[in-house]
């Protein structure tokens, strides 16, 4: 069972300070309260931990968390999509599309070309490649691939970037 690690420690945070109360003398009404909350707390727990509800112990999570670091991995190569990660993963085109896209807001295709620019920024940022090296860099077919994508993603050109960047940091050129 996959439990996000954030979520699960805010929660025996908060169940935590919640039996500390309960199990002080407190009035009446903070009991009830503290017992209210604590039930709420409960419920919220069981509900995200419910696959058939889409909870986050739910198999797609899993999956979804193996197949973005697969994509980290293997951005650079311009053959990835989701046919290729489909295949390596075997499973169905349709099920790790809707496993992905349900886990982390994105489909696969947005999710891969978001983590490009990202990458490409860092090479536009801190080195003096060509933009057409960094969409190769990157795992895009060519630059105009790169450069609307990377449009698209930041509203701006990589060129743009660069040279606000350069403008903001002189010792940068």
């Amino acid at each position: 069972m996959y439990l996000d690690p954030y979520l699960a420690n805010c929660v025996k945070s908060h169940i935590a300070q919640i039996k500390q109360h309960l199990s002080s003398p407190l009035p009446t009404d903070s009991q009830n309260f503290a017992r209210s909350a604590y039930l709420a707390l409960l419920g919220l727990l069981i509900l995200l931990a419910e696959p058939e509800k889409g909870g986050i112990a739910s198999p797609g999570y899993g999956v979804a968390e193996e197949m973005v670091n697969y994509i980290r991995q293997h951005y650079a190569d311009p053959s990835l999509n989701t046919e290729q990660i489909a295949k390596h993963f075997a499973r169905h085109r349709s099920a790790i599309y809707t496993a992905f896209e349900f886990a982390t807001g994105f489909s696969i295709k947005e999710f891969l070309d978001r983590y490009r620019v990202f990458a490409g920024k860092k090479l536009l940022a801190f080195t003096r490649l060509p933009v057409a090296e960094v969409a190769i860099q990157v795992g895009c077919s060519n630059e105009n691939t790169f450069i609307a994508t990377f449009k698209r993603v930041c509203g701006t050109t990589p060129g743009n970037f660069r040279k606000k960047l350069r403008r903001q940091n002189p010792a940068a050129r």
